[in-house]
């Protein structure tokens, strides 16, 4: 009787040892697919700088999040847009979302699209590449797997990673 106890005692136990850290663990979440990040600085149209930041990532089920601010100093307008789409070929991303945030309430929630190159590190690499973002009214811009054949043009500073 006293051996029907603890075998049954012990197969409890490894029955609560199987189950309790399933109602504890989160489900398994898809991993990262692509990224892109960035920061840094291009000429625009009217000769002065436009300052960039960005980060996106798509994960492997083709959810994509991110956000990036700009920065135009030839007009003063800023914009922060949560991206919602990432497309990576290689080392060049292309990225859409909407504006969330500037500081010309008209652009709020307008569509915005851009497209980076990661062109290597160290003093022999070529220059990072962007295009300046294309805004267009709200679910008319292309979306991230489109190419609209903007130009990319060279980074005067910093960096951007590509993966």
């Amino acid at each position: 009787m006293i051996k029907r106890i603890c075998l049954l005692g012990l197969a409890l136990v490894a029955v609560v040892a199987l189950i309790v850290p399933s109602l504890f663990s989160s489900p398994a979440s898809p991993g990262i697919a692509a990224s892109a990040t960035g920061n840094g600085e291009l000429t625009a149209f009217c000769g002065a700088t436009r300052t960039f930041s960005f980060t996106a990532q798509r994960d492997s089920a083709g959810n994509a999040t991110g956000n990036a601010q700009l920065v135009n100093h030839c007009n003063g307008v800023t914009t922060e847009t949560k991206i919602n789409c990432l497309s990576v070929s290689g080392n060049v991303a292309t990225m859409s979302g909407t504006i969330v945030s500037s500081n010309v309430d008209v652009l709020i929630g307008m569509d915005v699209w851009f497209r980076v190159a990661d062109n290597g590190e160290g003093a022999n690499a070529q220059s990072d590449q962007m295009t300046l973002a294309l805004t267009s009214d709200p679910g008319t811009g292309p979306t991230c797997s489109e190419d609209i054949g903007l130009t990319l043009n060279r980074i005067l500073s910093g960096n951007i990673q590509v993966h």
